[in-house]
């Protein structure tokens, strides 16, 4: 088992930051599975107790400049398990300025494997003094410039999988949604979704194939709905099953579904940053009724979904 990467700008690495702190906001640890051109990172659950789990996907040749995965599996692929909190503490310390590249690979520490995070760190400081000094005496400011380079070496500790354990992280089936919507700037549906969530443990989310969307929440005490129209849509079931009704005949008929609203905000809150790393960037929301909502980020060689399960109203009690 080989695997050896290499990221030569800040784009590729910032770019893995913010996938990271994405999935980190819905769980602490995930598996991620090395495949020979992408790199997926996982969080598998049960819908049917009412927990979520994460498909994230990113192309390789996104982030690296030099990739190399060798494995004895089938599909020449790894599975490890890792903490994304240690993880993104790594990865940080590495966007640091002066950044000038990293390497990437699986190494033994106290014999237990580790990835390996080495970067290189242009340093440098400045003698003399800047506008307004004057150390010489003779009426000018001197600067003189020294730079050097420093390399720093993370390891973060992983659990490789057994081959035999990867069936156990596919991605997602998902049923063909009744409603599909482009949701408007992120920090927008943030912002209600984080202020409904201090008024009630769950949101009403309703949609429609006209592009409208009702973001609600229903207490005893408050009821607070926020619209937005004219959104772009997508008839998924057209392109997938042709032929296929999934949701209203009415365009205009909302379908809605009850979700957790903590993780909800959860969740908007860890994509804030895909928007300024990613090119043609785009969320979308997807109601299964009785299923979930699927939150859907897209870009270019980016994809990650997230699944919310659709929570019944007797689960207030």
């Amino acid at each position: 088992m080989k695997f050896a990467a290499r990221i030569d700008d800040s784009f590729g690495l910032n770019r893995l930051l913010a996938v990271v702190m994405c999935v980190k906001a819905v769980s602490k640890n995930c598996v991620i599975r090395l495949a020979p051109d992408s790199v997926q990172l996982m969080i598998m659950a049960d819908l049917s107790d009412g927990s979520f789990g994460v498909w994230a996907t990113l192309q390789a040749a996104m982030l690296f400049s030099n990739y190399t995965l060798t494995s004895k599996h089938p599909n020449n692929e790894i599975l490890f398990e890792i903490s994304l909190d240690l993880l993104s503490k790594a990865l940080r310390v590495t966007t640091q300025s002066g950044f000038h590249g990293c390497d990437m690979k699986f190494v033994k520490s106290h014999g237990s494997p580790c990835l390996s995070i080495e970067a290189n760190m242009v340093t440098g400081h400045h003698d003399g003094a800047a506008a307004g000094g004057n150390p010489t005496g003779f009426g000018a400011a001197s600067v003189v410039a020294t730079f050097g380079e420093r390399q720093v070496v993370q390891q973060v500790p992983v659990s490789i999988l057994r081959h035999n354990q990867s069936e156990r992280f596919q991605k997602p089936a998902m049923a063909l949604p009744a409603v599909s919507v482009d949701l408007p700037d992120n920090r927008k549906v943030r912002g209600v979704v984080e202020k409904m969530q201090k008024m009630g443990q769950f949101l009403t989310i309703a949609a429609n194939q006209s592009g409208d969307l009702d973001i609600k929440v229903d207490t005893d005490m408050v009821t607070a709905t926020t619209s937005f129209h004219d959104l772009p849509t997508t008839d998924v079931a057209s392109v997938m099953r042709p032929g296929e009704q999934t949701g209203p005949e009415d365009p205009k008929e909302m379908v809605e579904a009850r979700v957790d609203a903590k993780k909800c905000a959860h969740f908007l809150h860890g994509m804030e940053k895909l928007p300024t790393v990613f090119k043609n960037y785009r969320n979308v929301l997807n109601i299964i009724p009785g299923e979930a909502v699927v939150l859907l980020a897209m870009a270019e060689g980016l994809s990650i979904q997230n699944h919310l399960a659709v929570m019944a109203a007797d689960n207030d009690a």
